[in-house]
């Protein structure tokens, strides 16, 4: 049996990590809902923007996890094949999506407009938060304006994390305290990003839900707390 210390060298699956996730949809559709029904979304689910927090801090936790696992037991880590594994899990999925956006409309002219070809490019290069940034402010109506793809945010803003994460843990790891230098590193991460939020116009409420660099935090909280169990 494992003992106090030991590392760990396989990580078992959690069902109560995926019980959590799938409790954490419900706010989110009852959010999105009551957007489309013309109620206030803070009255009908306040707990709607809680639950992209709790994804992101779990998705950090798993992901940083698997990374210091692998490098356990391999003495490295493979980063072709991280992402590739990223790819084959998200990319199938994101394109039917996009696709099925595109093609509603020609069948059921009640759903929305044609959909542009930015939002779907953006939603397939991973940078769609920072295109809802520039939508919702520029058009002064908040959510509202953000289309059938707006969802692809929260994916985008993983995506970039992931980016700038796998270069934050490939330095470390070419470091003999790489353990001390991964945690410095995220806790750095984690108060700049904490920073930003403060700083951040509070009459802009759009670049504080959608931006990379504000909800690093809850991502990074995730990887810290894999740091700290991985032994």
């Amino acid at each position: 049996p494992p003992k106090p210390g030991d590392i760990r060298t396989s990580f078992p699956y959690v069902p109560a990590l995926d019980g959590l996730r799938g409790l954490l949809v419900f706010p989110v559709l009852l959010f999105h809902f009551s957007i489309i029904g013309g109620f206030a979304g803070d009255g009908v689910a306040p707990g709607s923007y809680f639950a992209p927090s709790m994804f992101f801090t779990l998705s950090g936790f798993l992901i940083t996890s698997l990374l210091l696992i692998e490098r356990n037991r391999a003495q490295r880590v493979d980063w072709v094949a991280f992402w590739r594994r990223r790819f084959r899990r998200l990319v199938p999925a994101s394109v039917t999506v996009i696709f099925v956006a595109a093609a509603l409309p020609l069948v059921w002219s009640d759903a929305w407009g044609r959909l542009p070809a930015s939002n779907a490019l953006a939603a397939l290069t991973s940078v769609k938060n920072w295109q809802d940034i520039h939508y919702a402010n520029s058009a002064g109506q908040g959510l509202r304006t953000l289309g059938p793809l707006s969802p692809y945010w929260s994916l985008s803003i993983e995506e970039q994390f992931y980016l700038g994460m796998s270069v934050v843990i490939g330095l470390c790891l070419l470091t003999a305290a790489w353990r001390r230098w991964l945690t410095v590193s995220f806790v750095v991460i984690g108060a700049a990003s904490v920073a930003a939020m403060v700083l951040l116009d509070p009459a802009v409420p759009n670049r504080e839900l959608f931006g990379t660099d504000v909800r690093a935090a809850e991502l990074v909280a995730g990887c810290l707390l894999a740091v700290v169990v991985q032994r």
